[in-house]
């Protein structure tokens, strides 16, 4: 029988990840990554089995976060322009000056372990379909403008979503990153 864990696996996840948000997936080395989890490199690479794998396991803590949060403001019913539009009324107060893990992970996409890019454009997908499914119920019931192609309307709404996050790392103000979102939403009424 082994040692007992003398770490909390959550903590030095989330350390991790903040880390690799913090210097990108490149610029995080192993030494960075055991000096912030506060383990040693054994335990490091026993738990995680090495810096992909820990990457991995970051990207995919982080979405689990993020796929909660998504989940309450745009997965619950009523479905429809007013779901979409009290989403992006929430980035006032709640976006990040440091933007988006995932969409930080992207624009490293080239370095980056294929499954960690996976994982990625997994949850991607995801967000795709709660806008479509949001966009659907608006079409139903009259509220999305006649002849508007659903998904890519998704699409462009989730690509919208991740240049918000890019821009909140500068000095923008998020009120005025709101707007744009919902002024985008404006032309999709009917």
């Amino acid at each position: 029988m082994g040692r007992p864990r003398t770490y909390d696996r959550e903590a030095a996840l989330a350390s991790a990840m903040e880390a690799f948000w913090e210097r990108g997936y490149s610029a995080t080395s192993i030494r960075d990554l055991v000096q912030v989890m506060q383990m040693v490199p054994k335990s490091v690479y026993a738990e995680f089995g090495g810096k992909d794998a820990l990457f991995v396991a970051t990207i995919e803590h982080y979405v689990a976060e993020q796929s909660a949060r998504y989940r309450v403001q745009l997965g619950e019913a009523p479905f429809g322009l007013e779901r979409i539009e009290g989403y992006f009324e929430s980035l006032r107060e709640g976006q990040e000056h440091r933007g988006c893990f995932l969409v930080n992970t992207l624009a490293e996409s080239a370095s980056i372990p294929a499954e960690a890019l996976e994982r990625v454009q997994g949850f991607f997908r995801w967000l795709e379909g709660l806008y479509a499914q949001n966009l659907a119920a608006a079409d139903r019931a009259g509220t999305l403008r006649p002849g508007l192609d659903v998904a890519r309307v998704a699409s462009a709404l989730v690509v919208y979503d991740q240049g918000l996050a890019v821009a909140s790392r500068s000095s923008a103000q998020r009120g005025v990153l709101a707007d744009g979102a919902l002024a985008l939403l404006d032309a999709f009424r009917a």
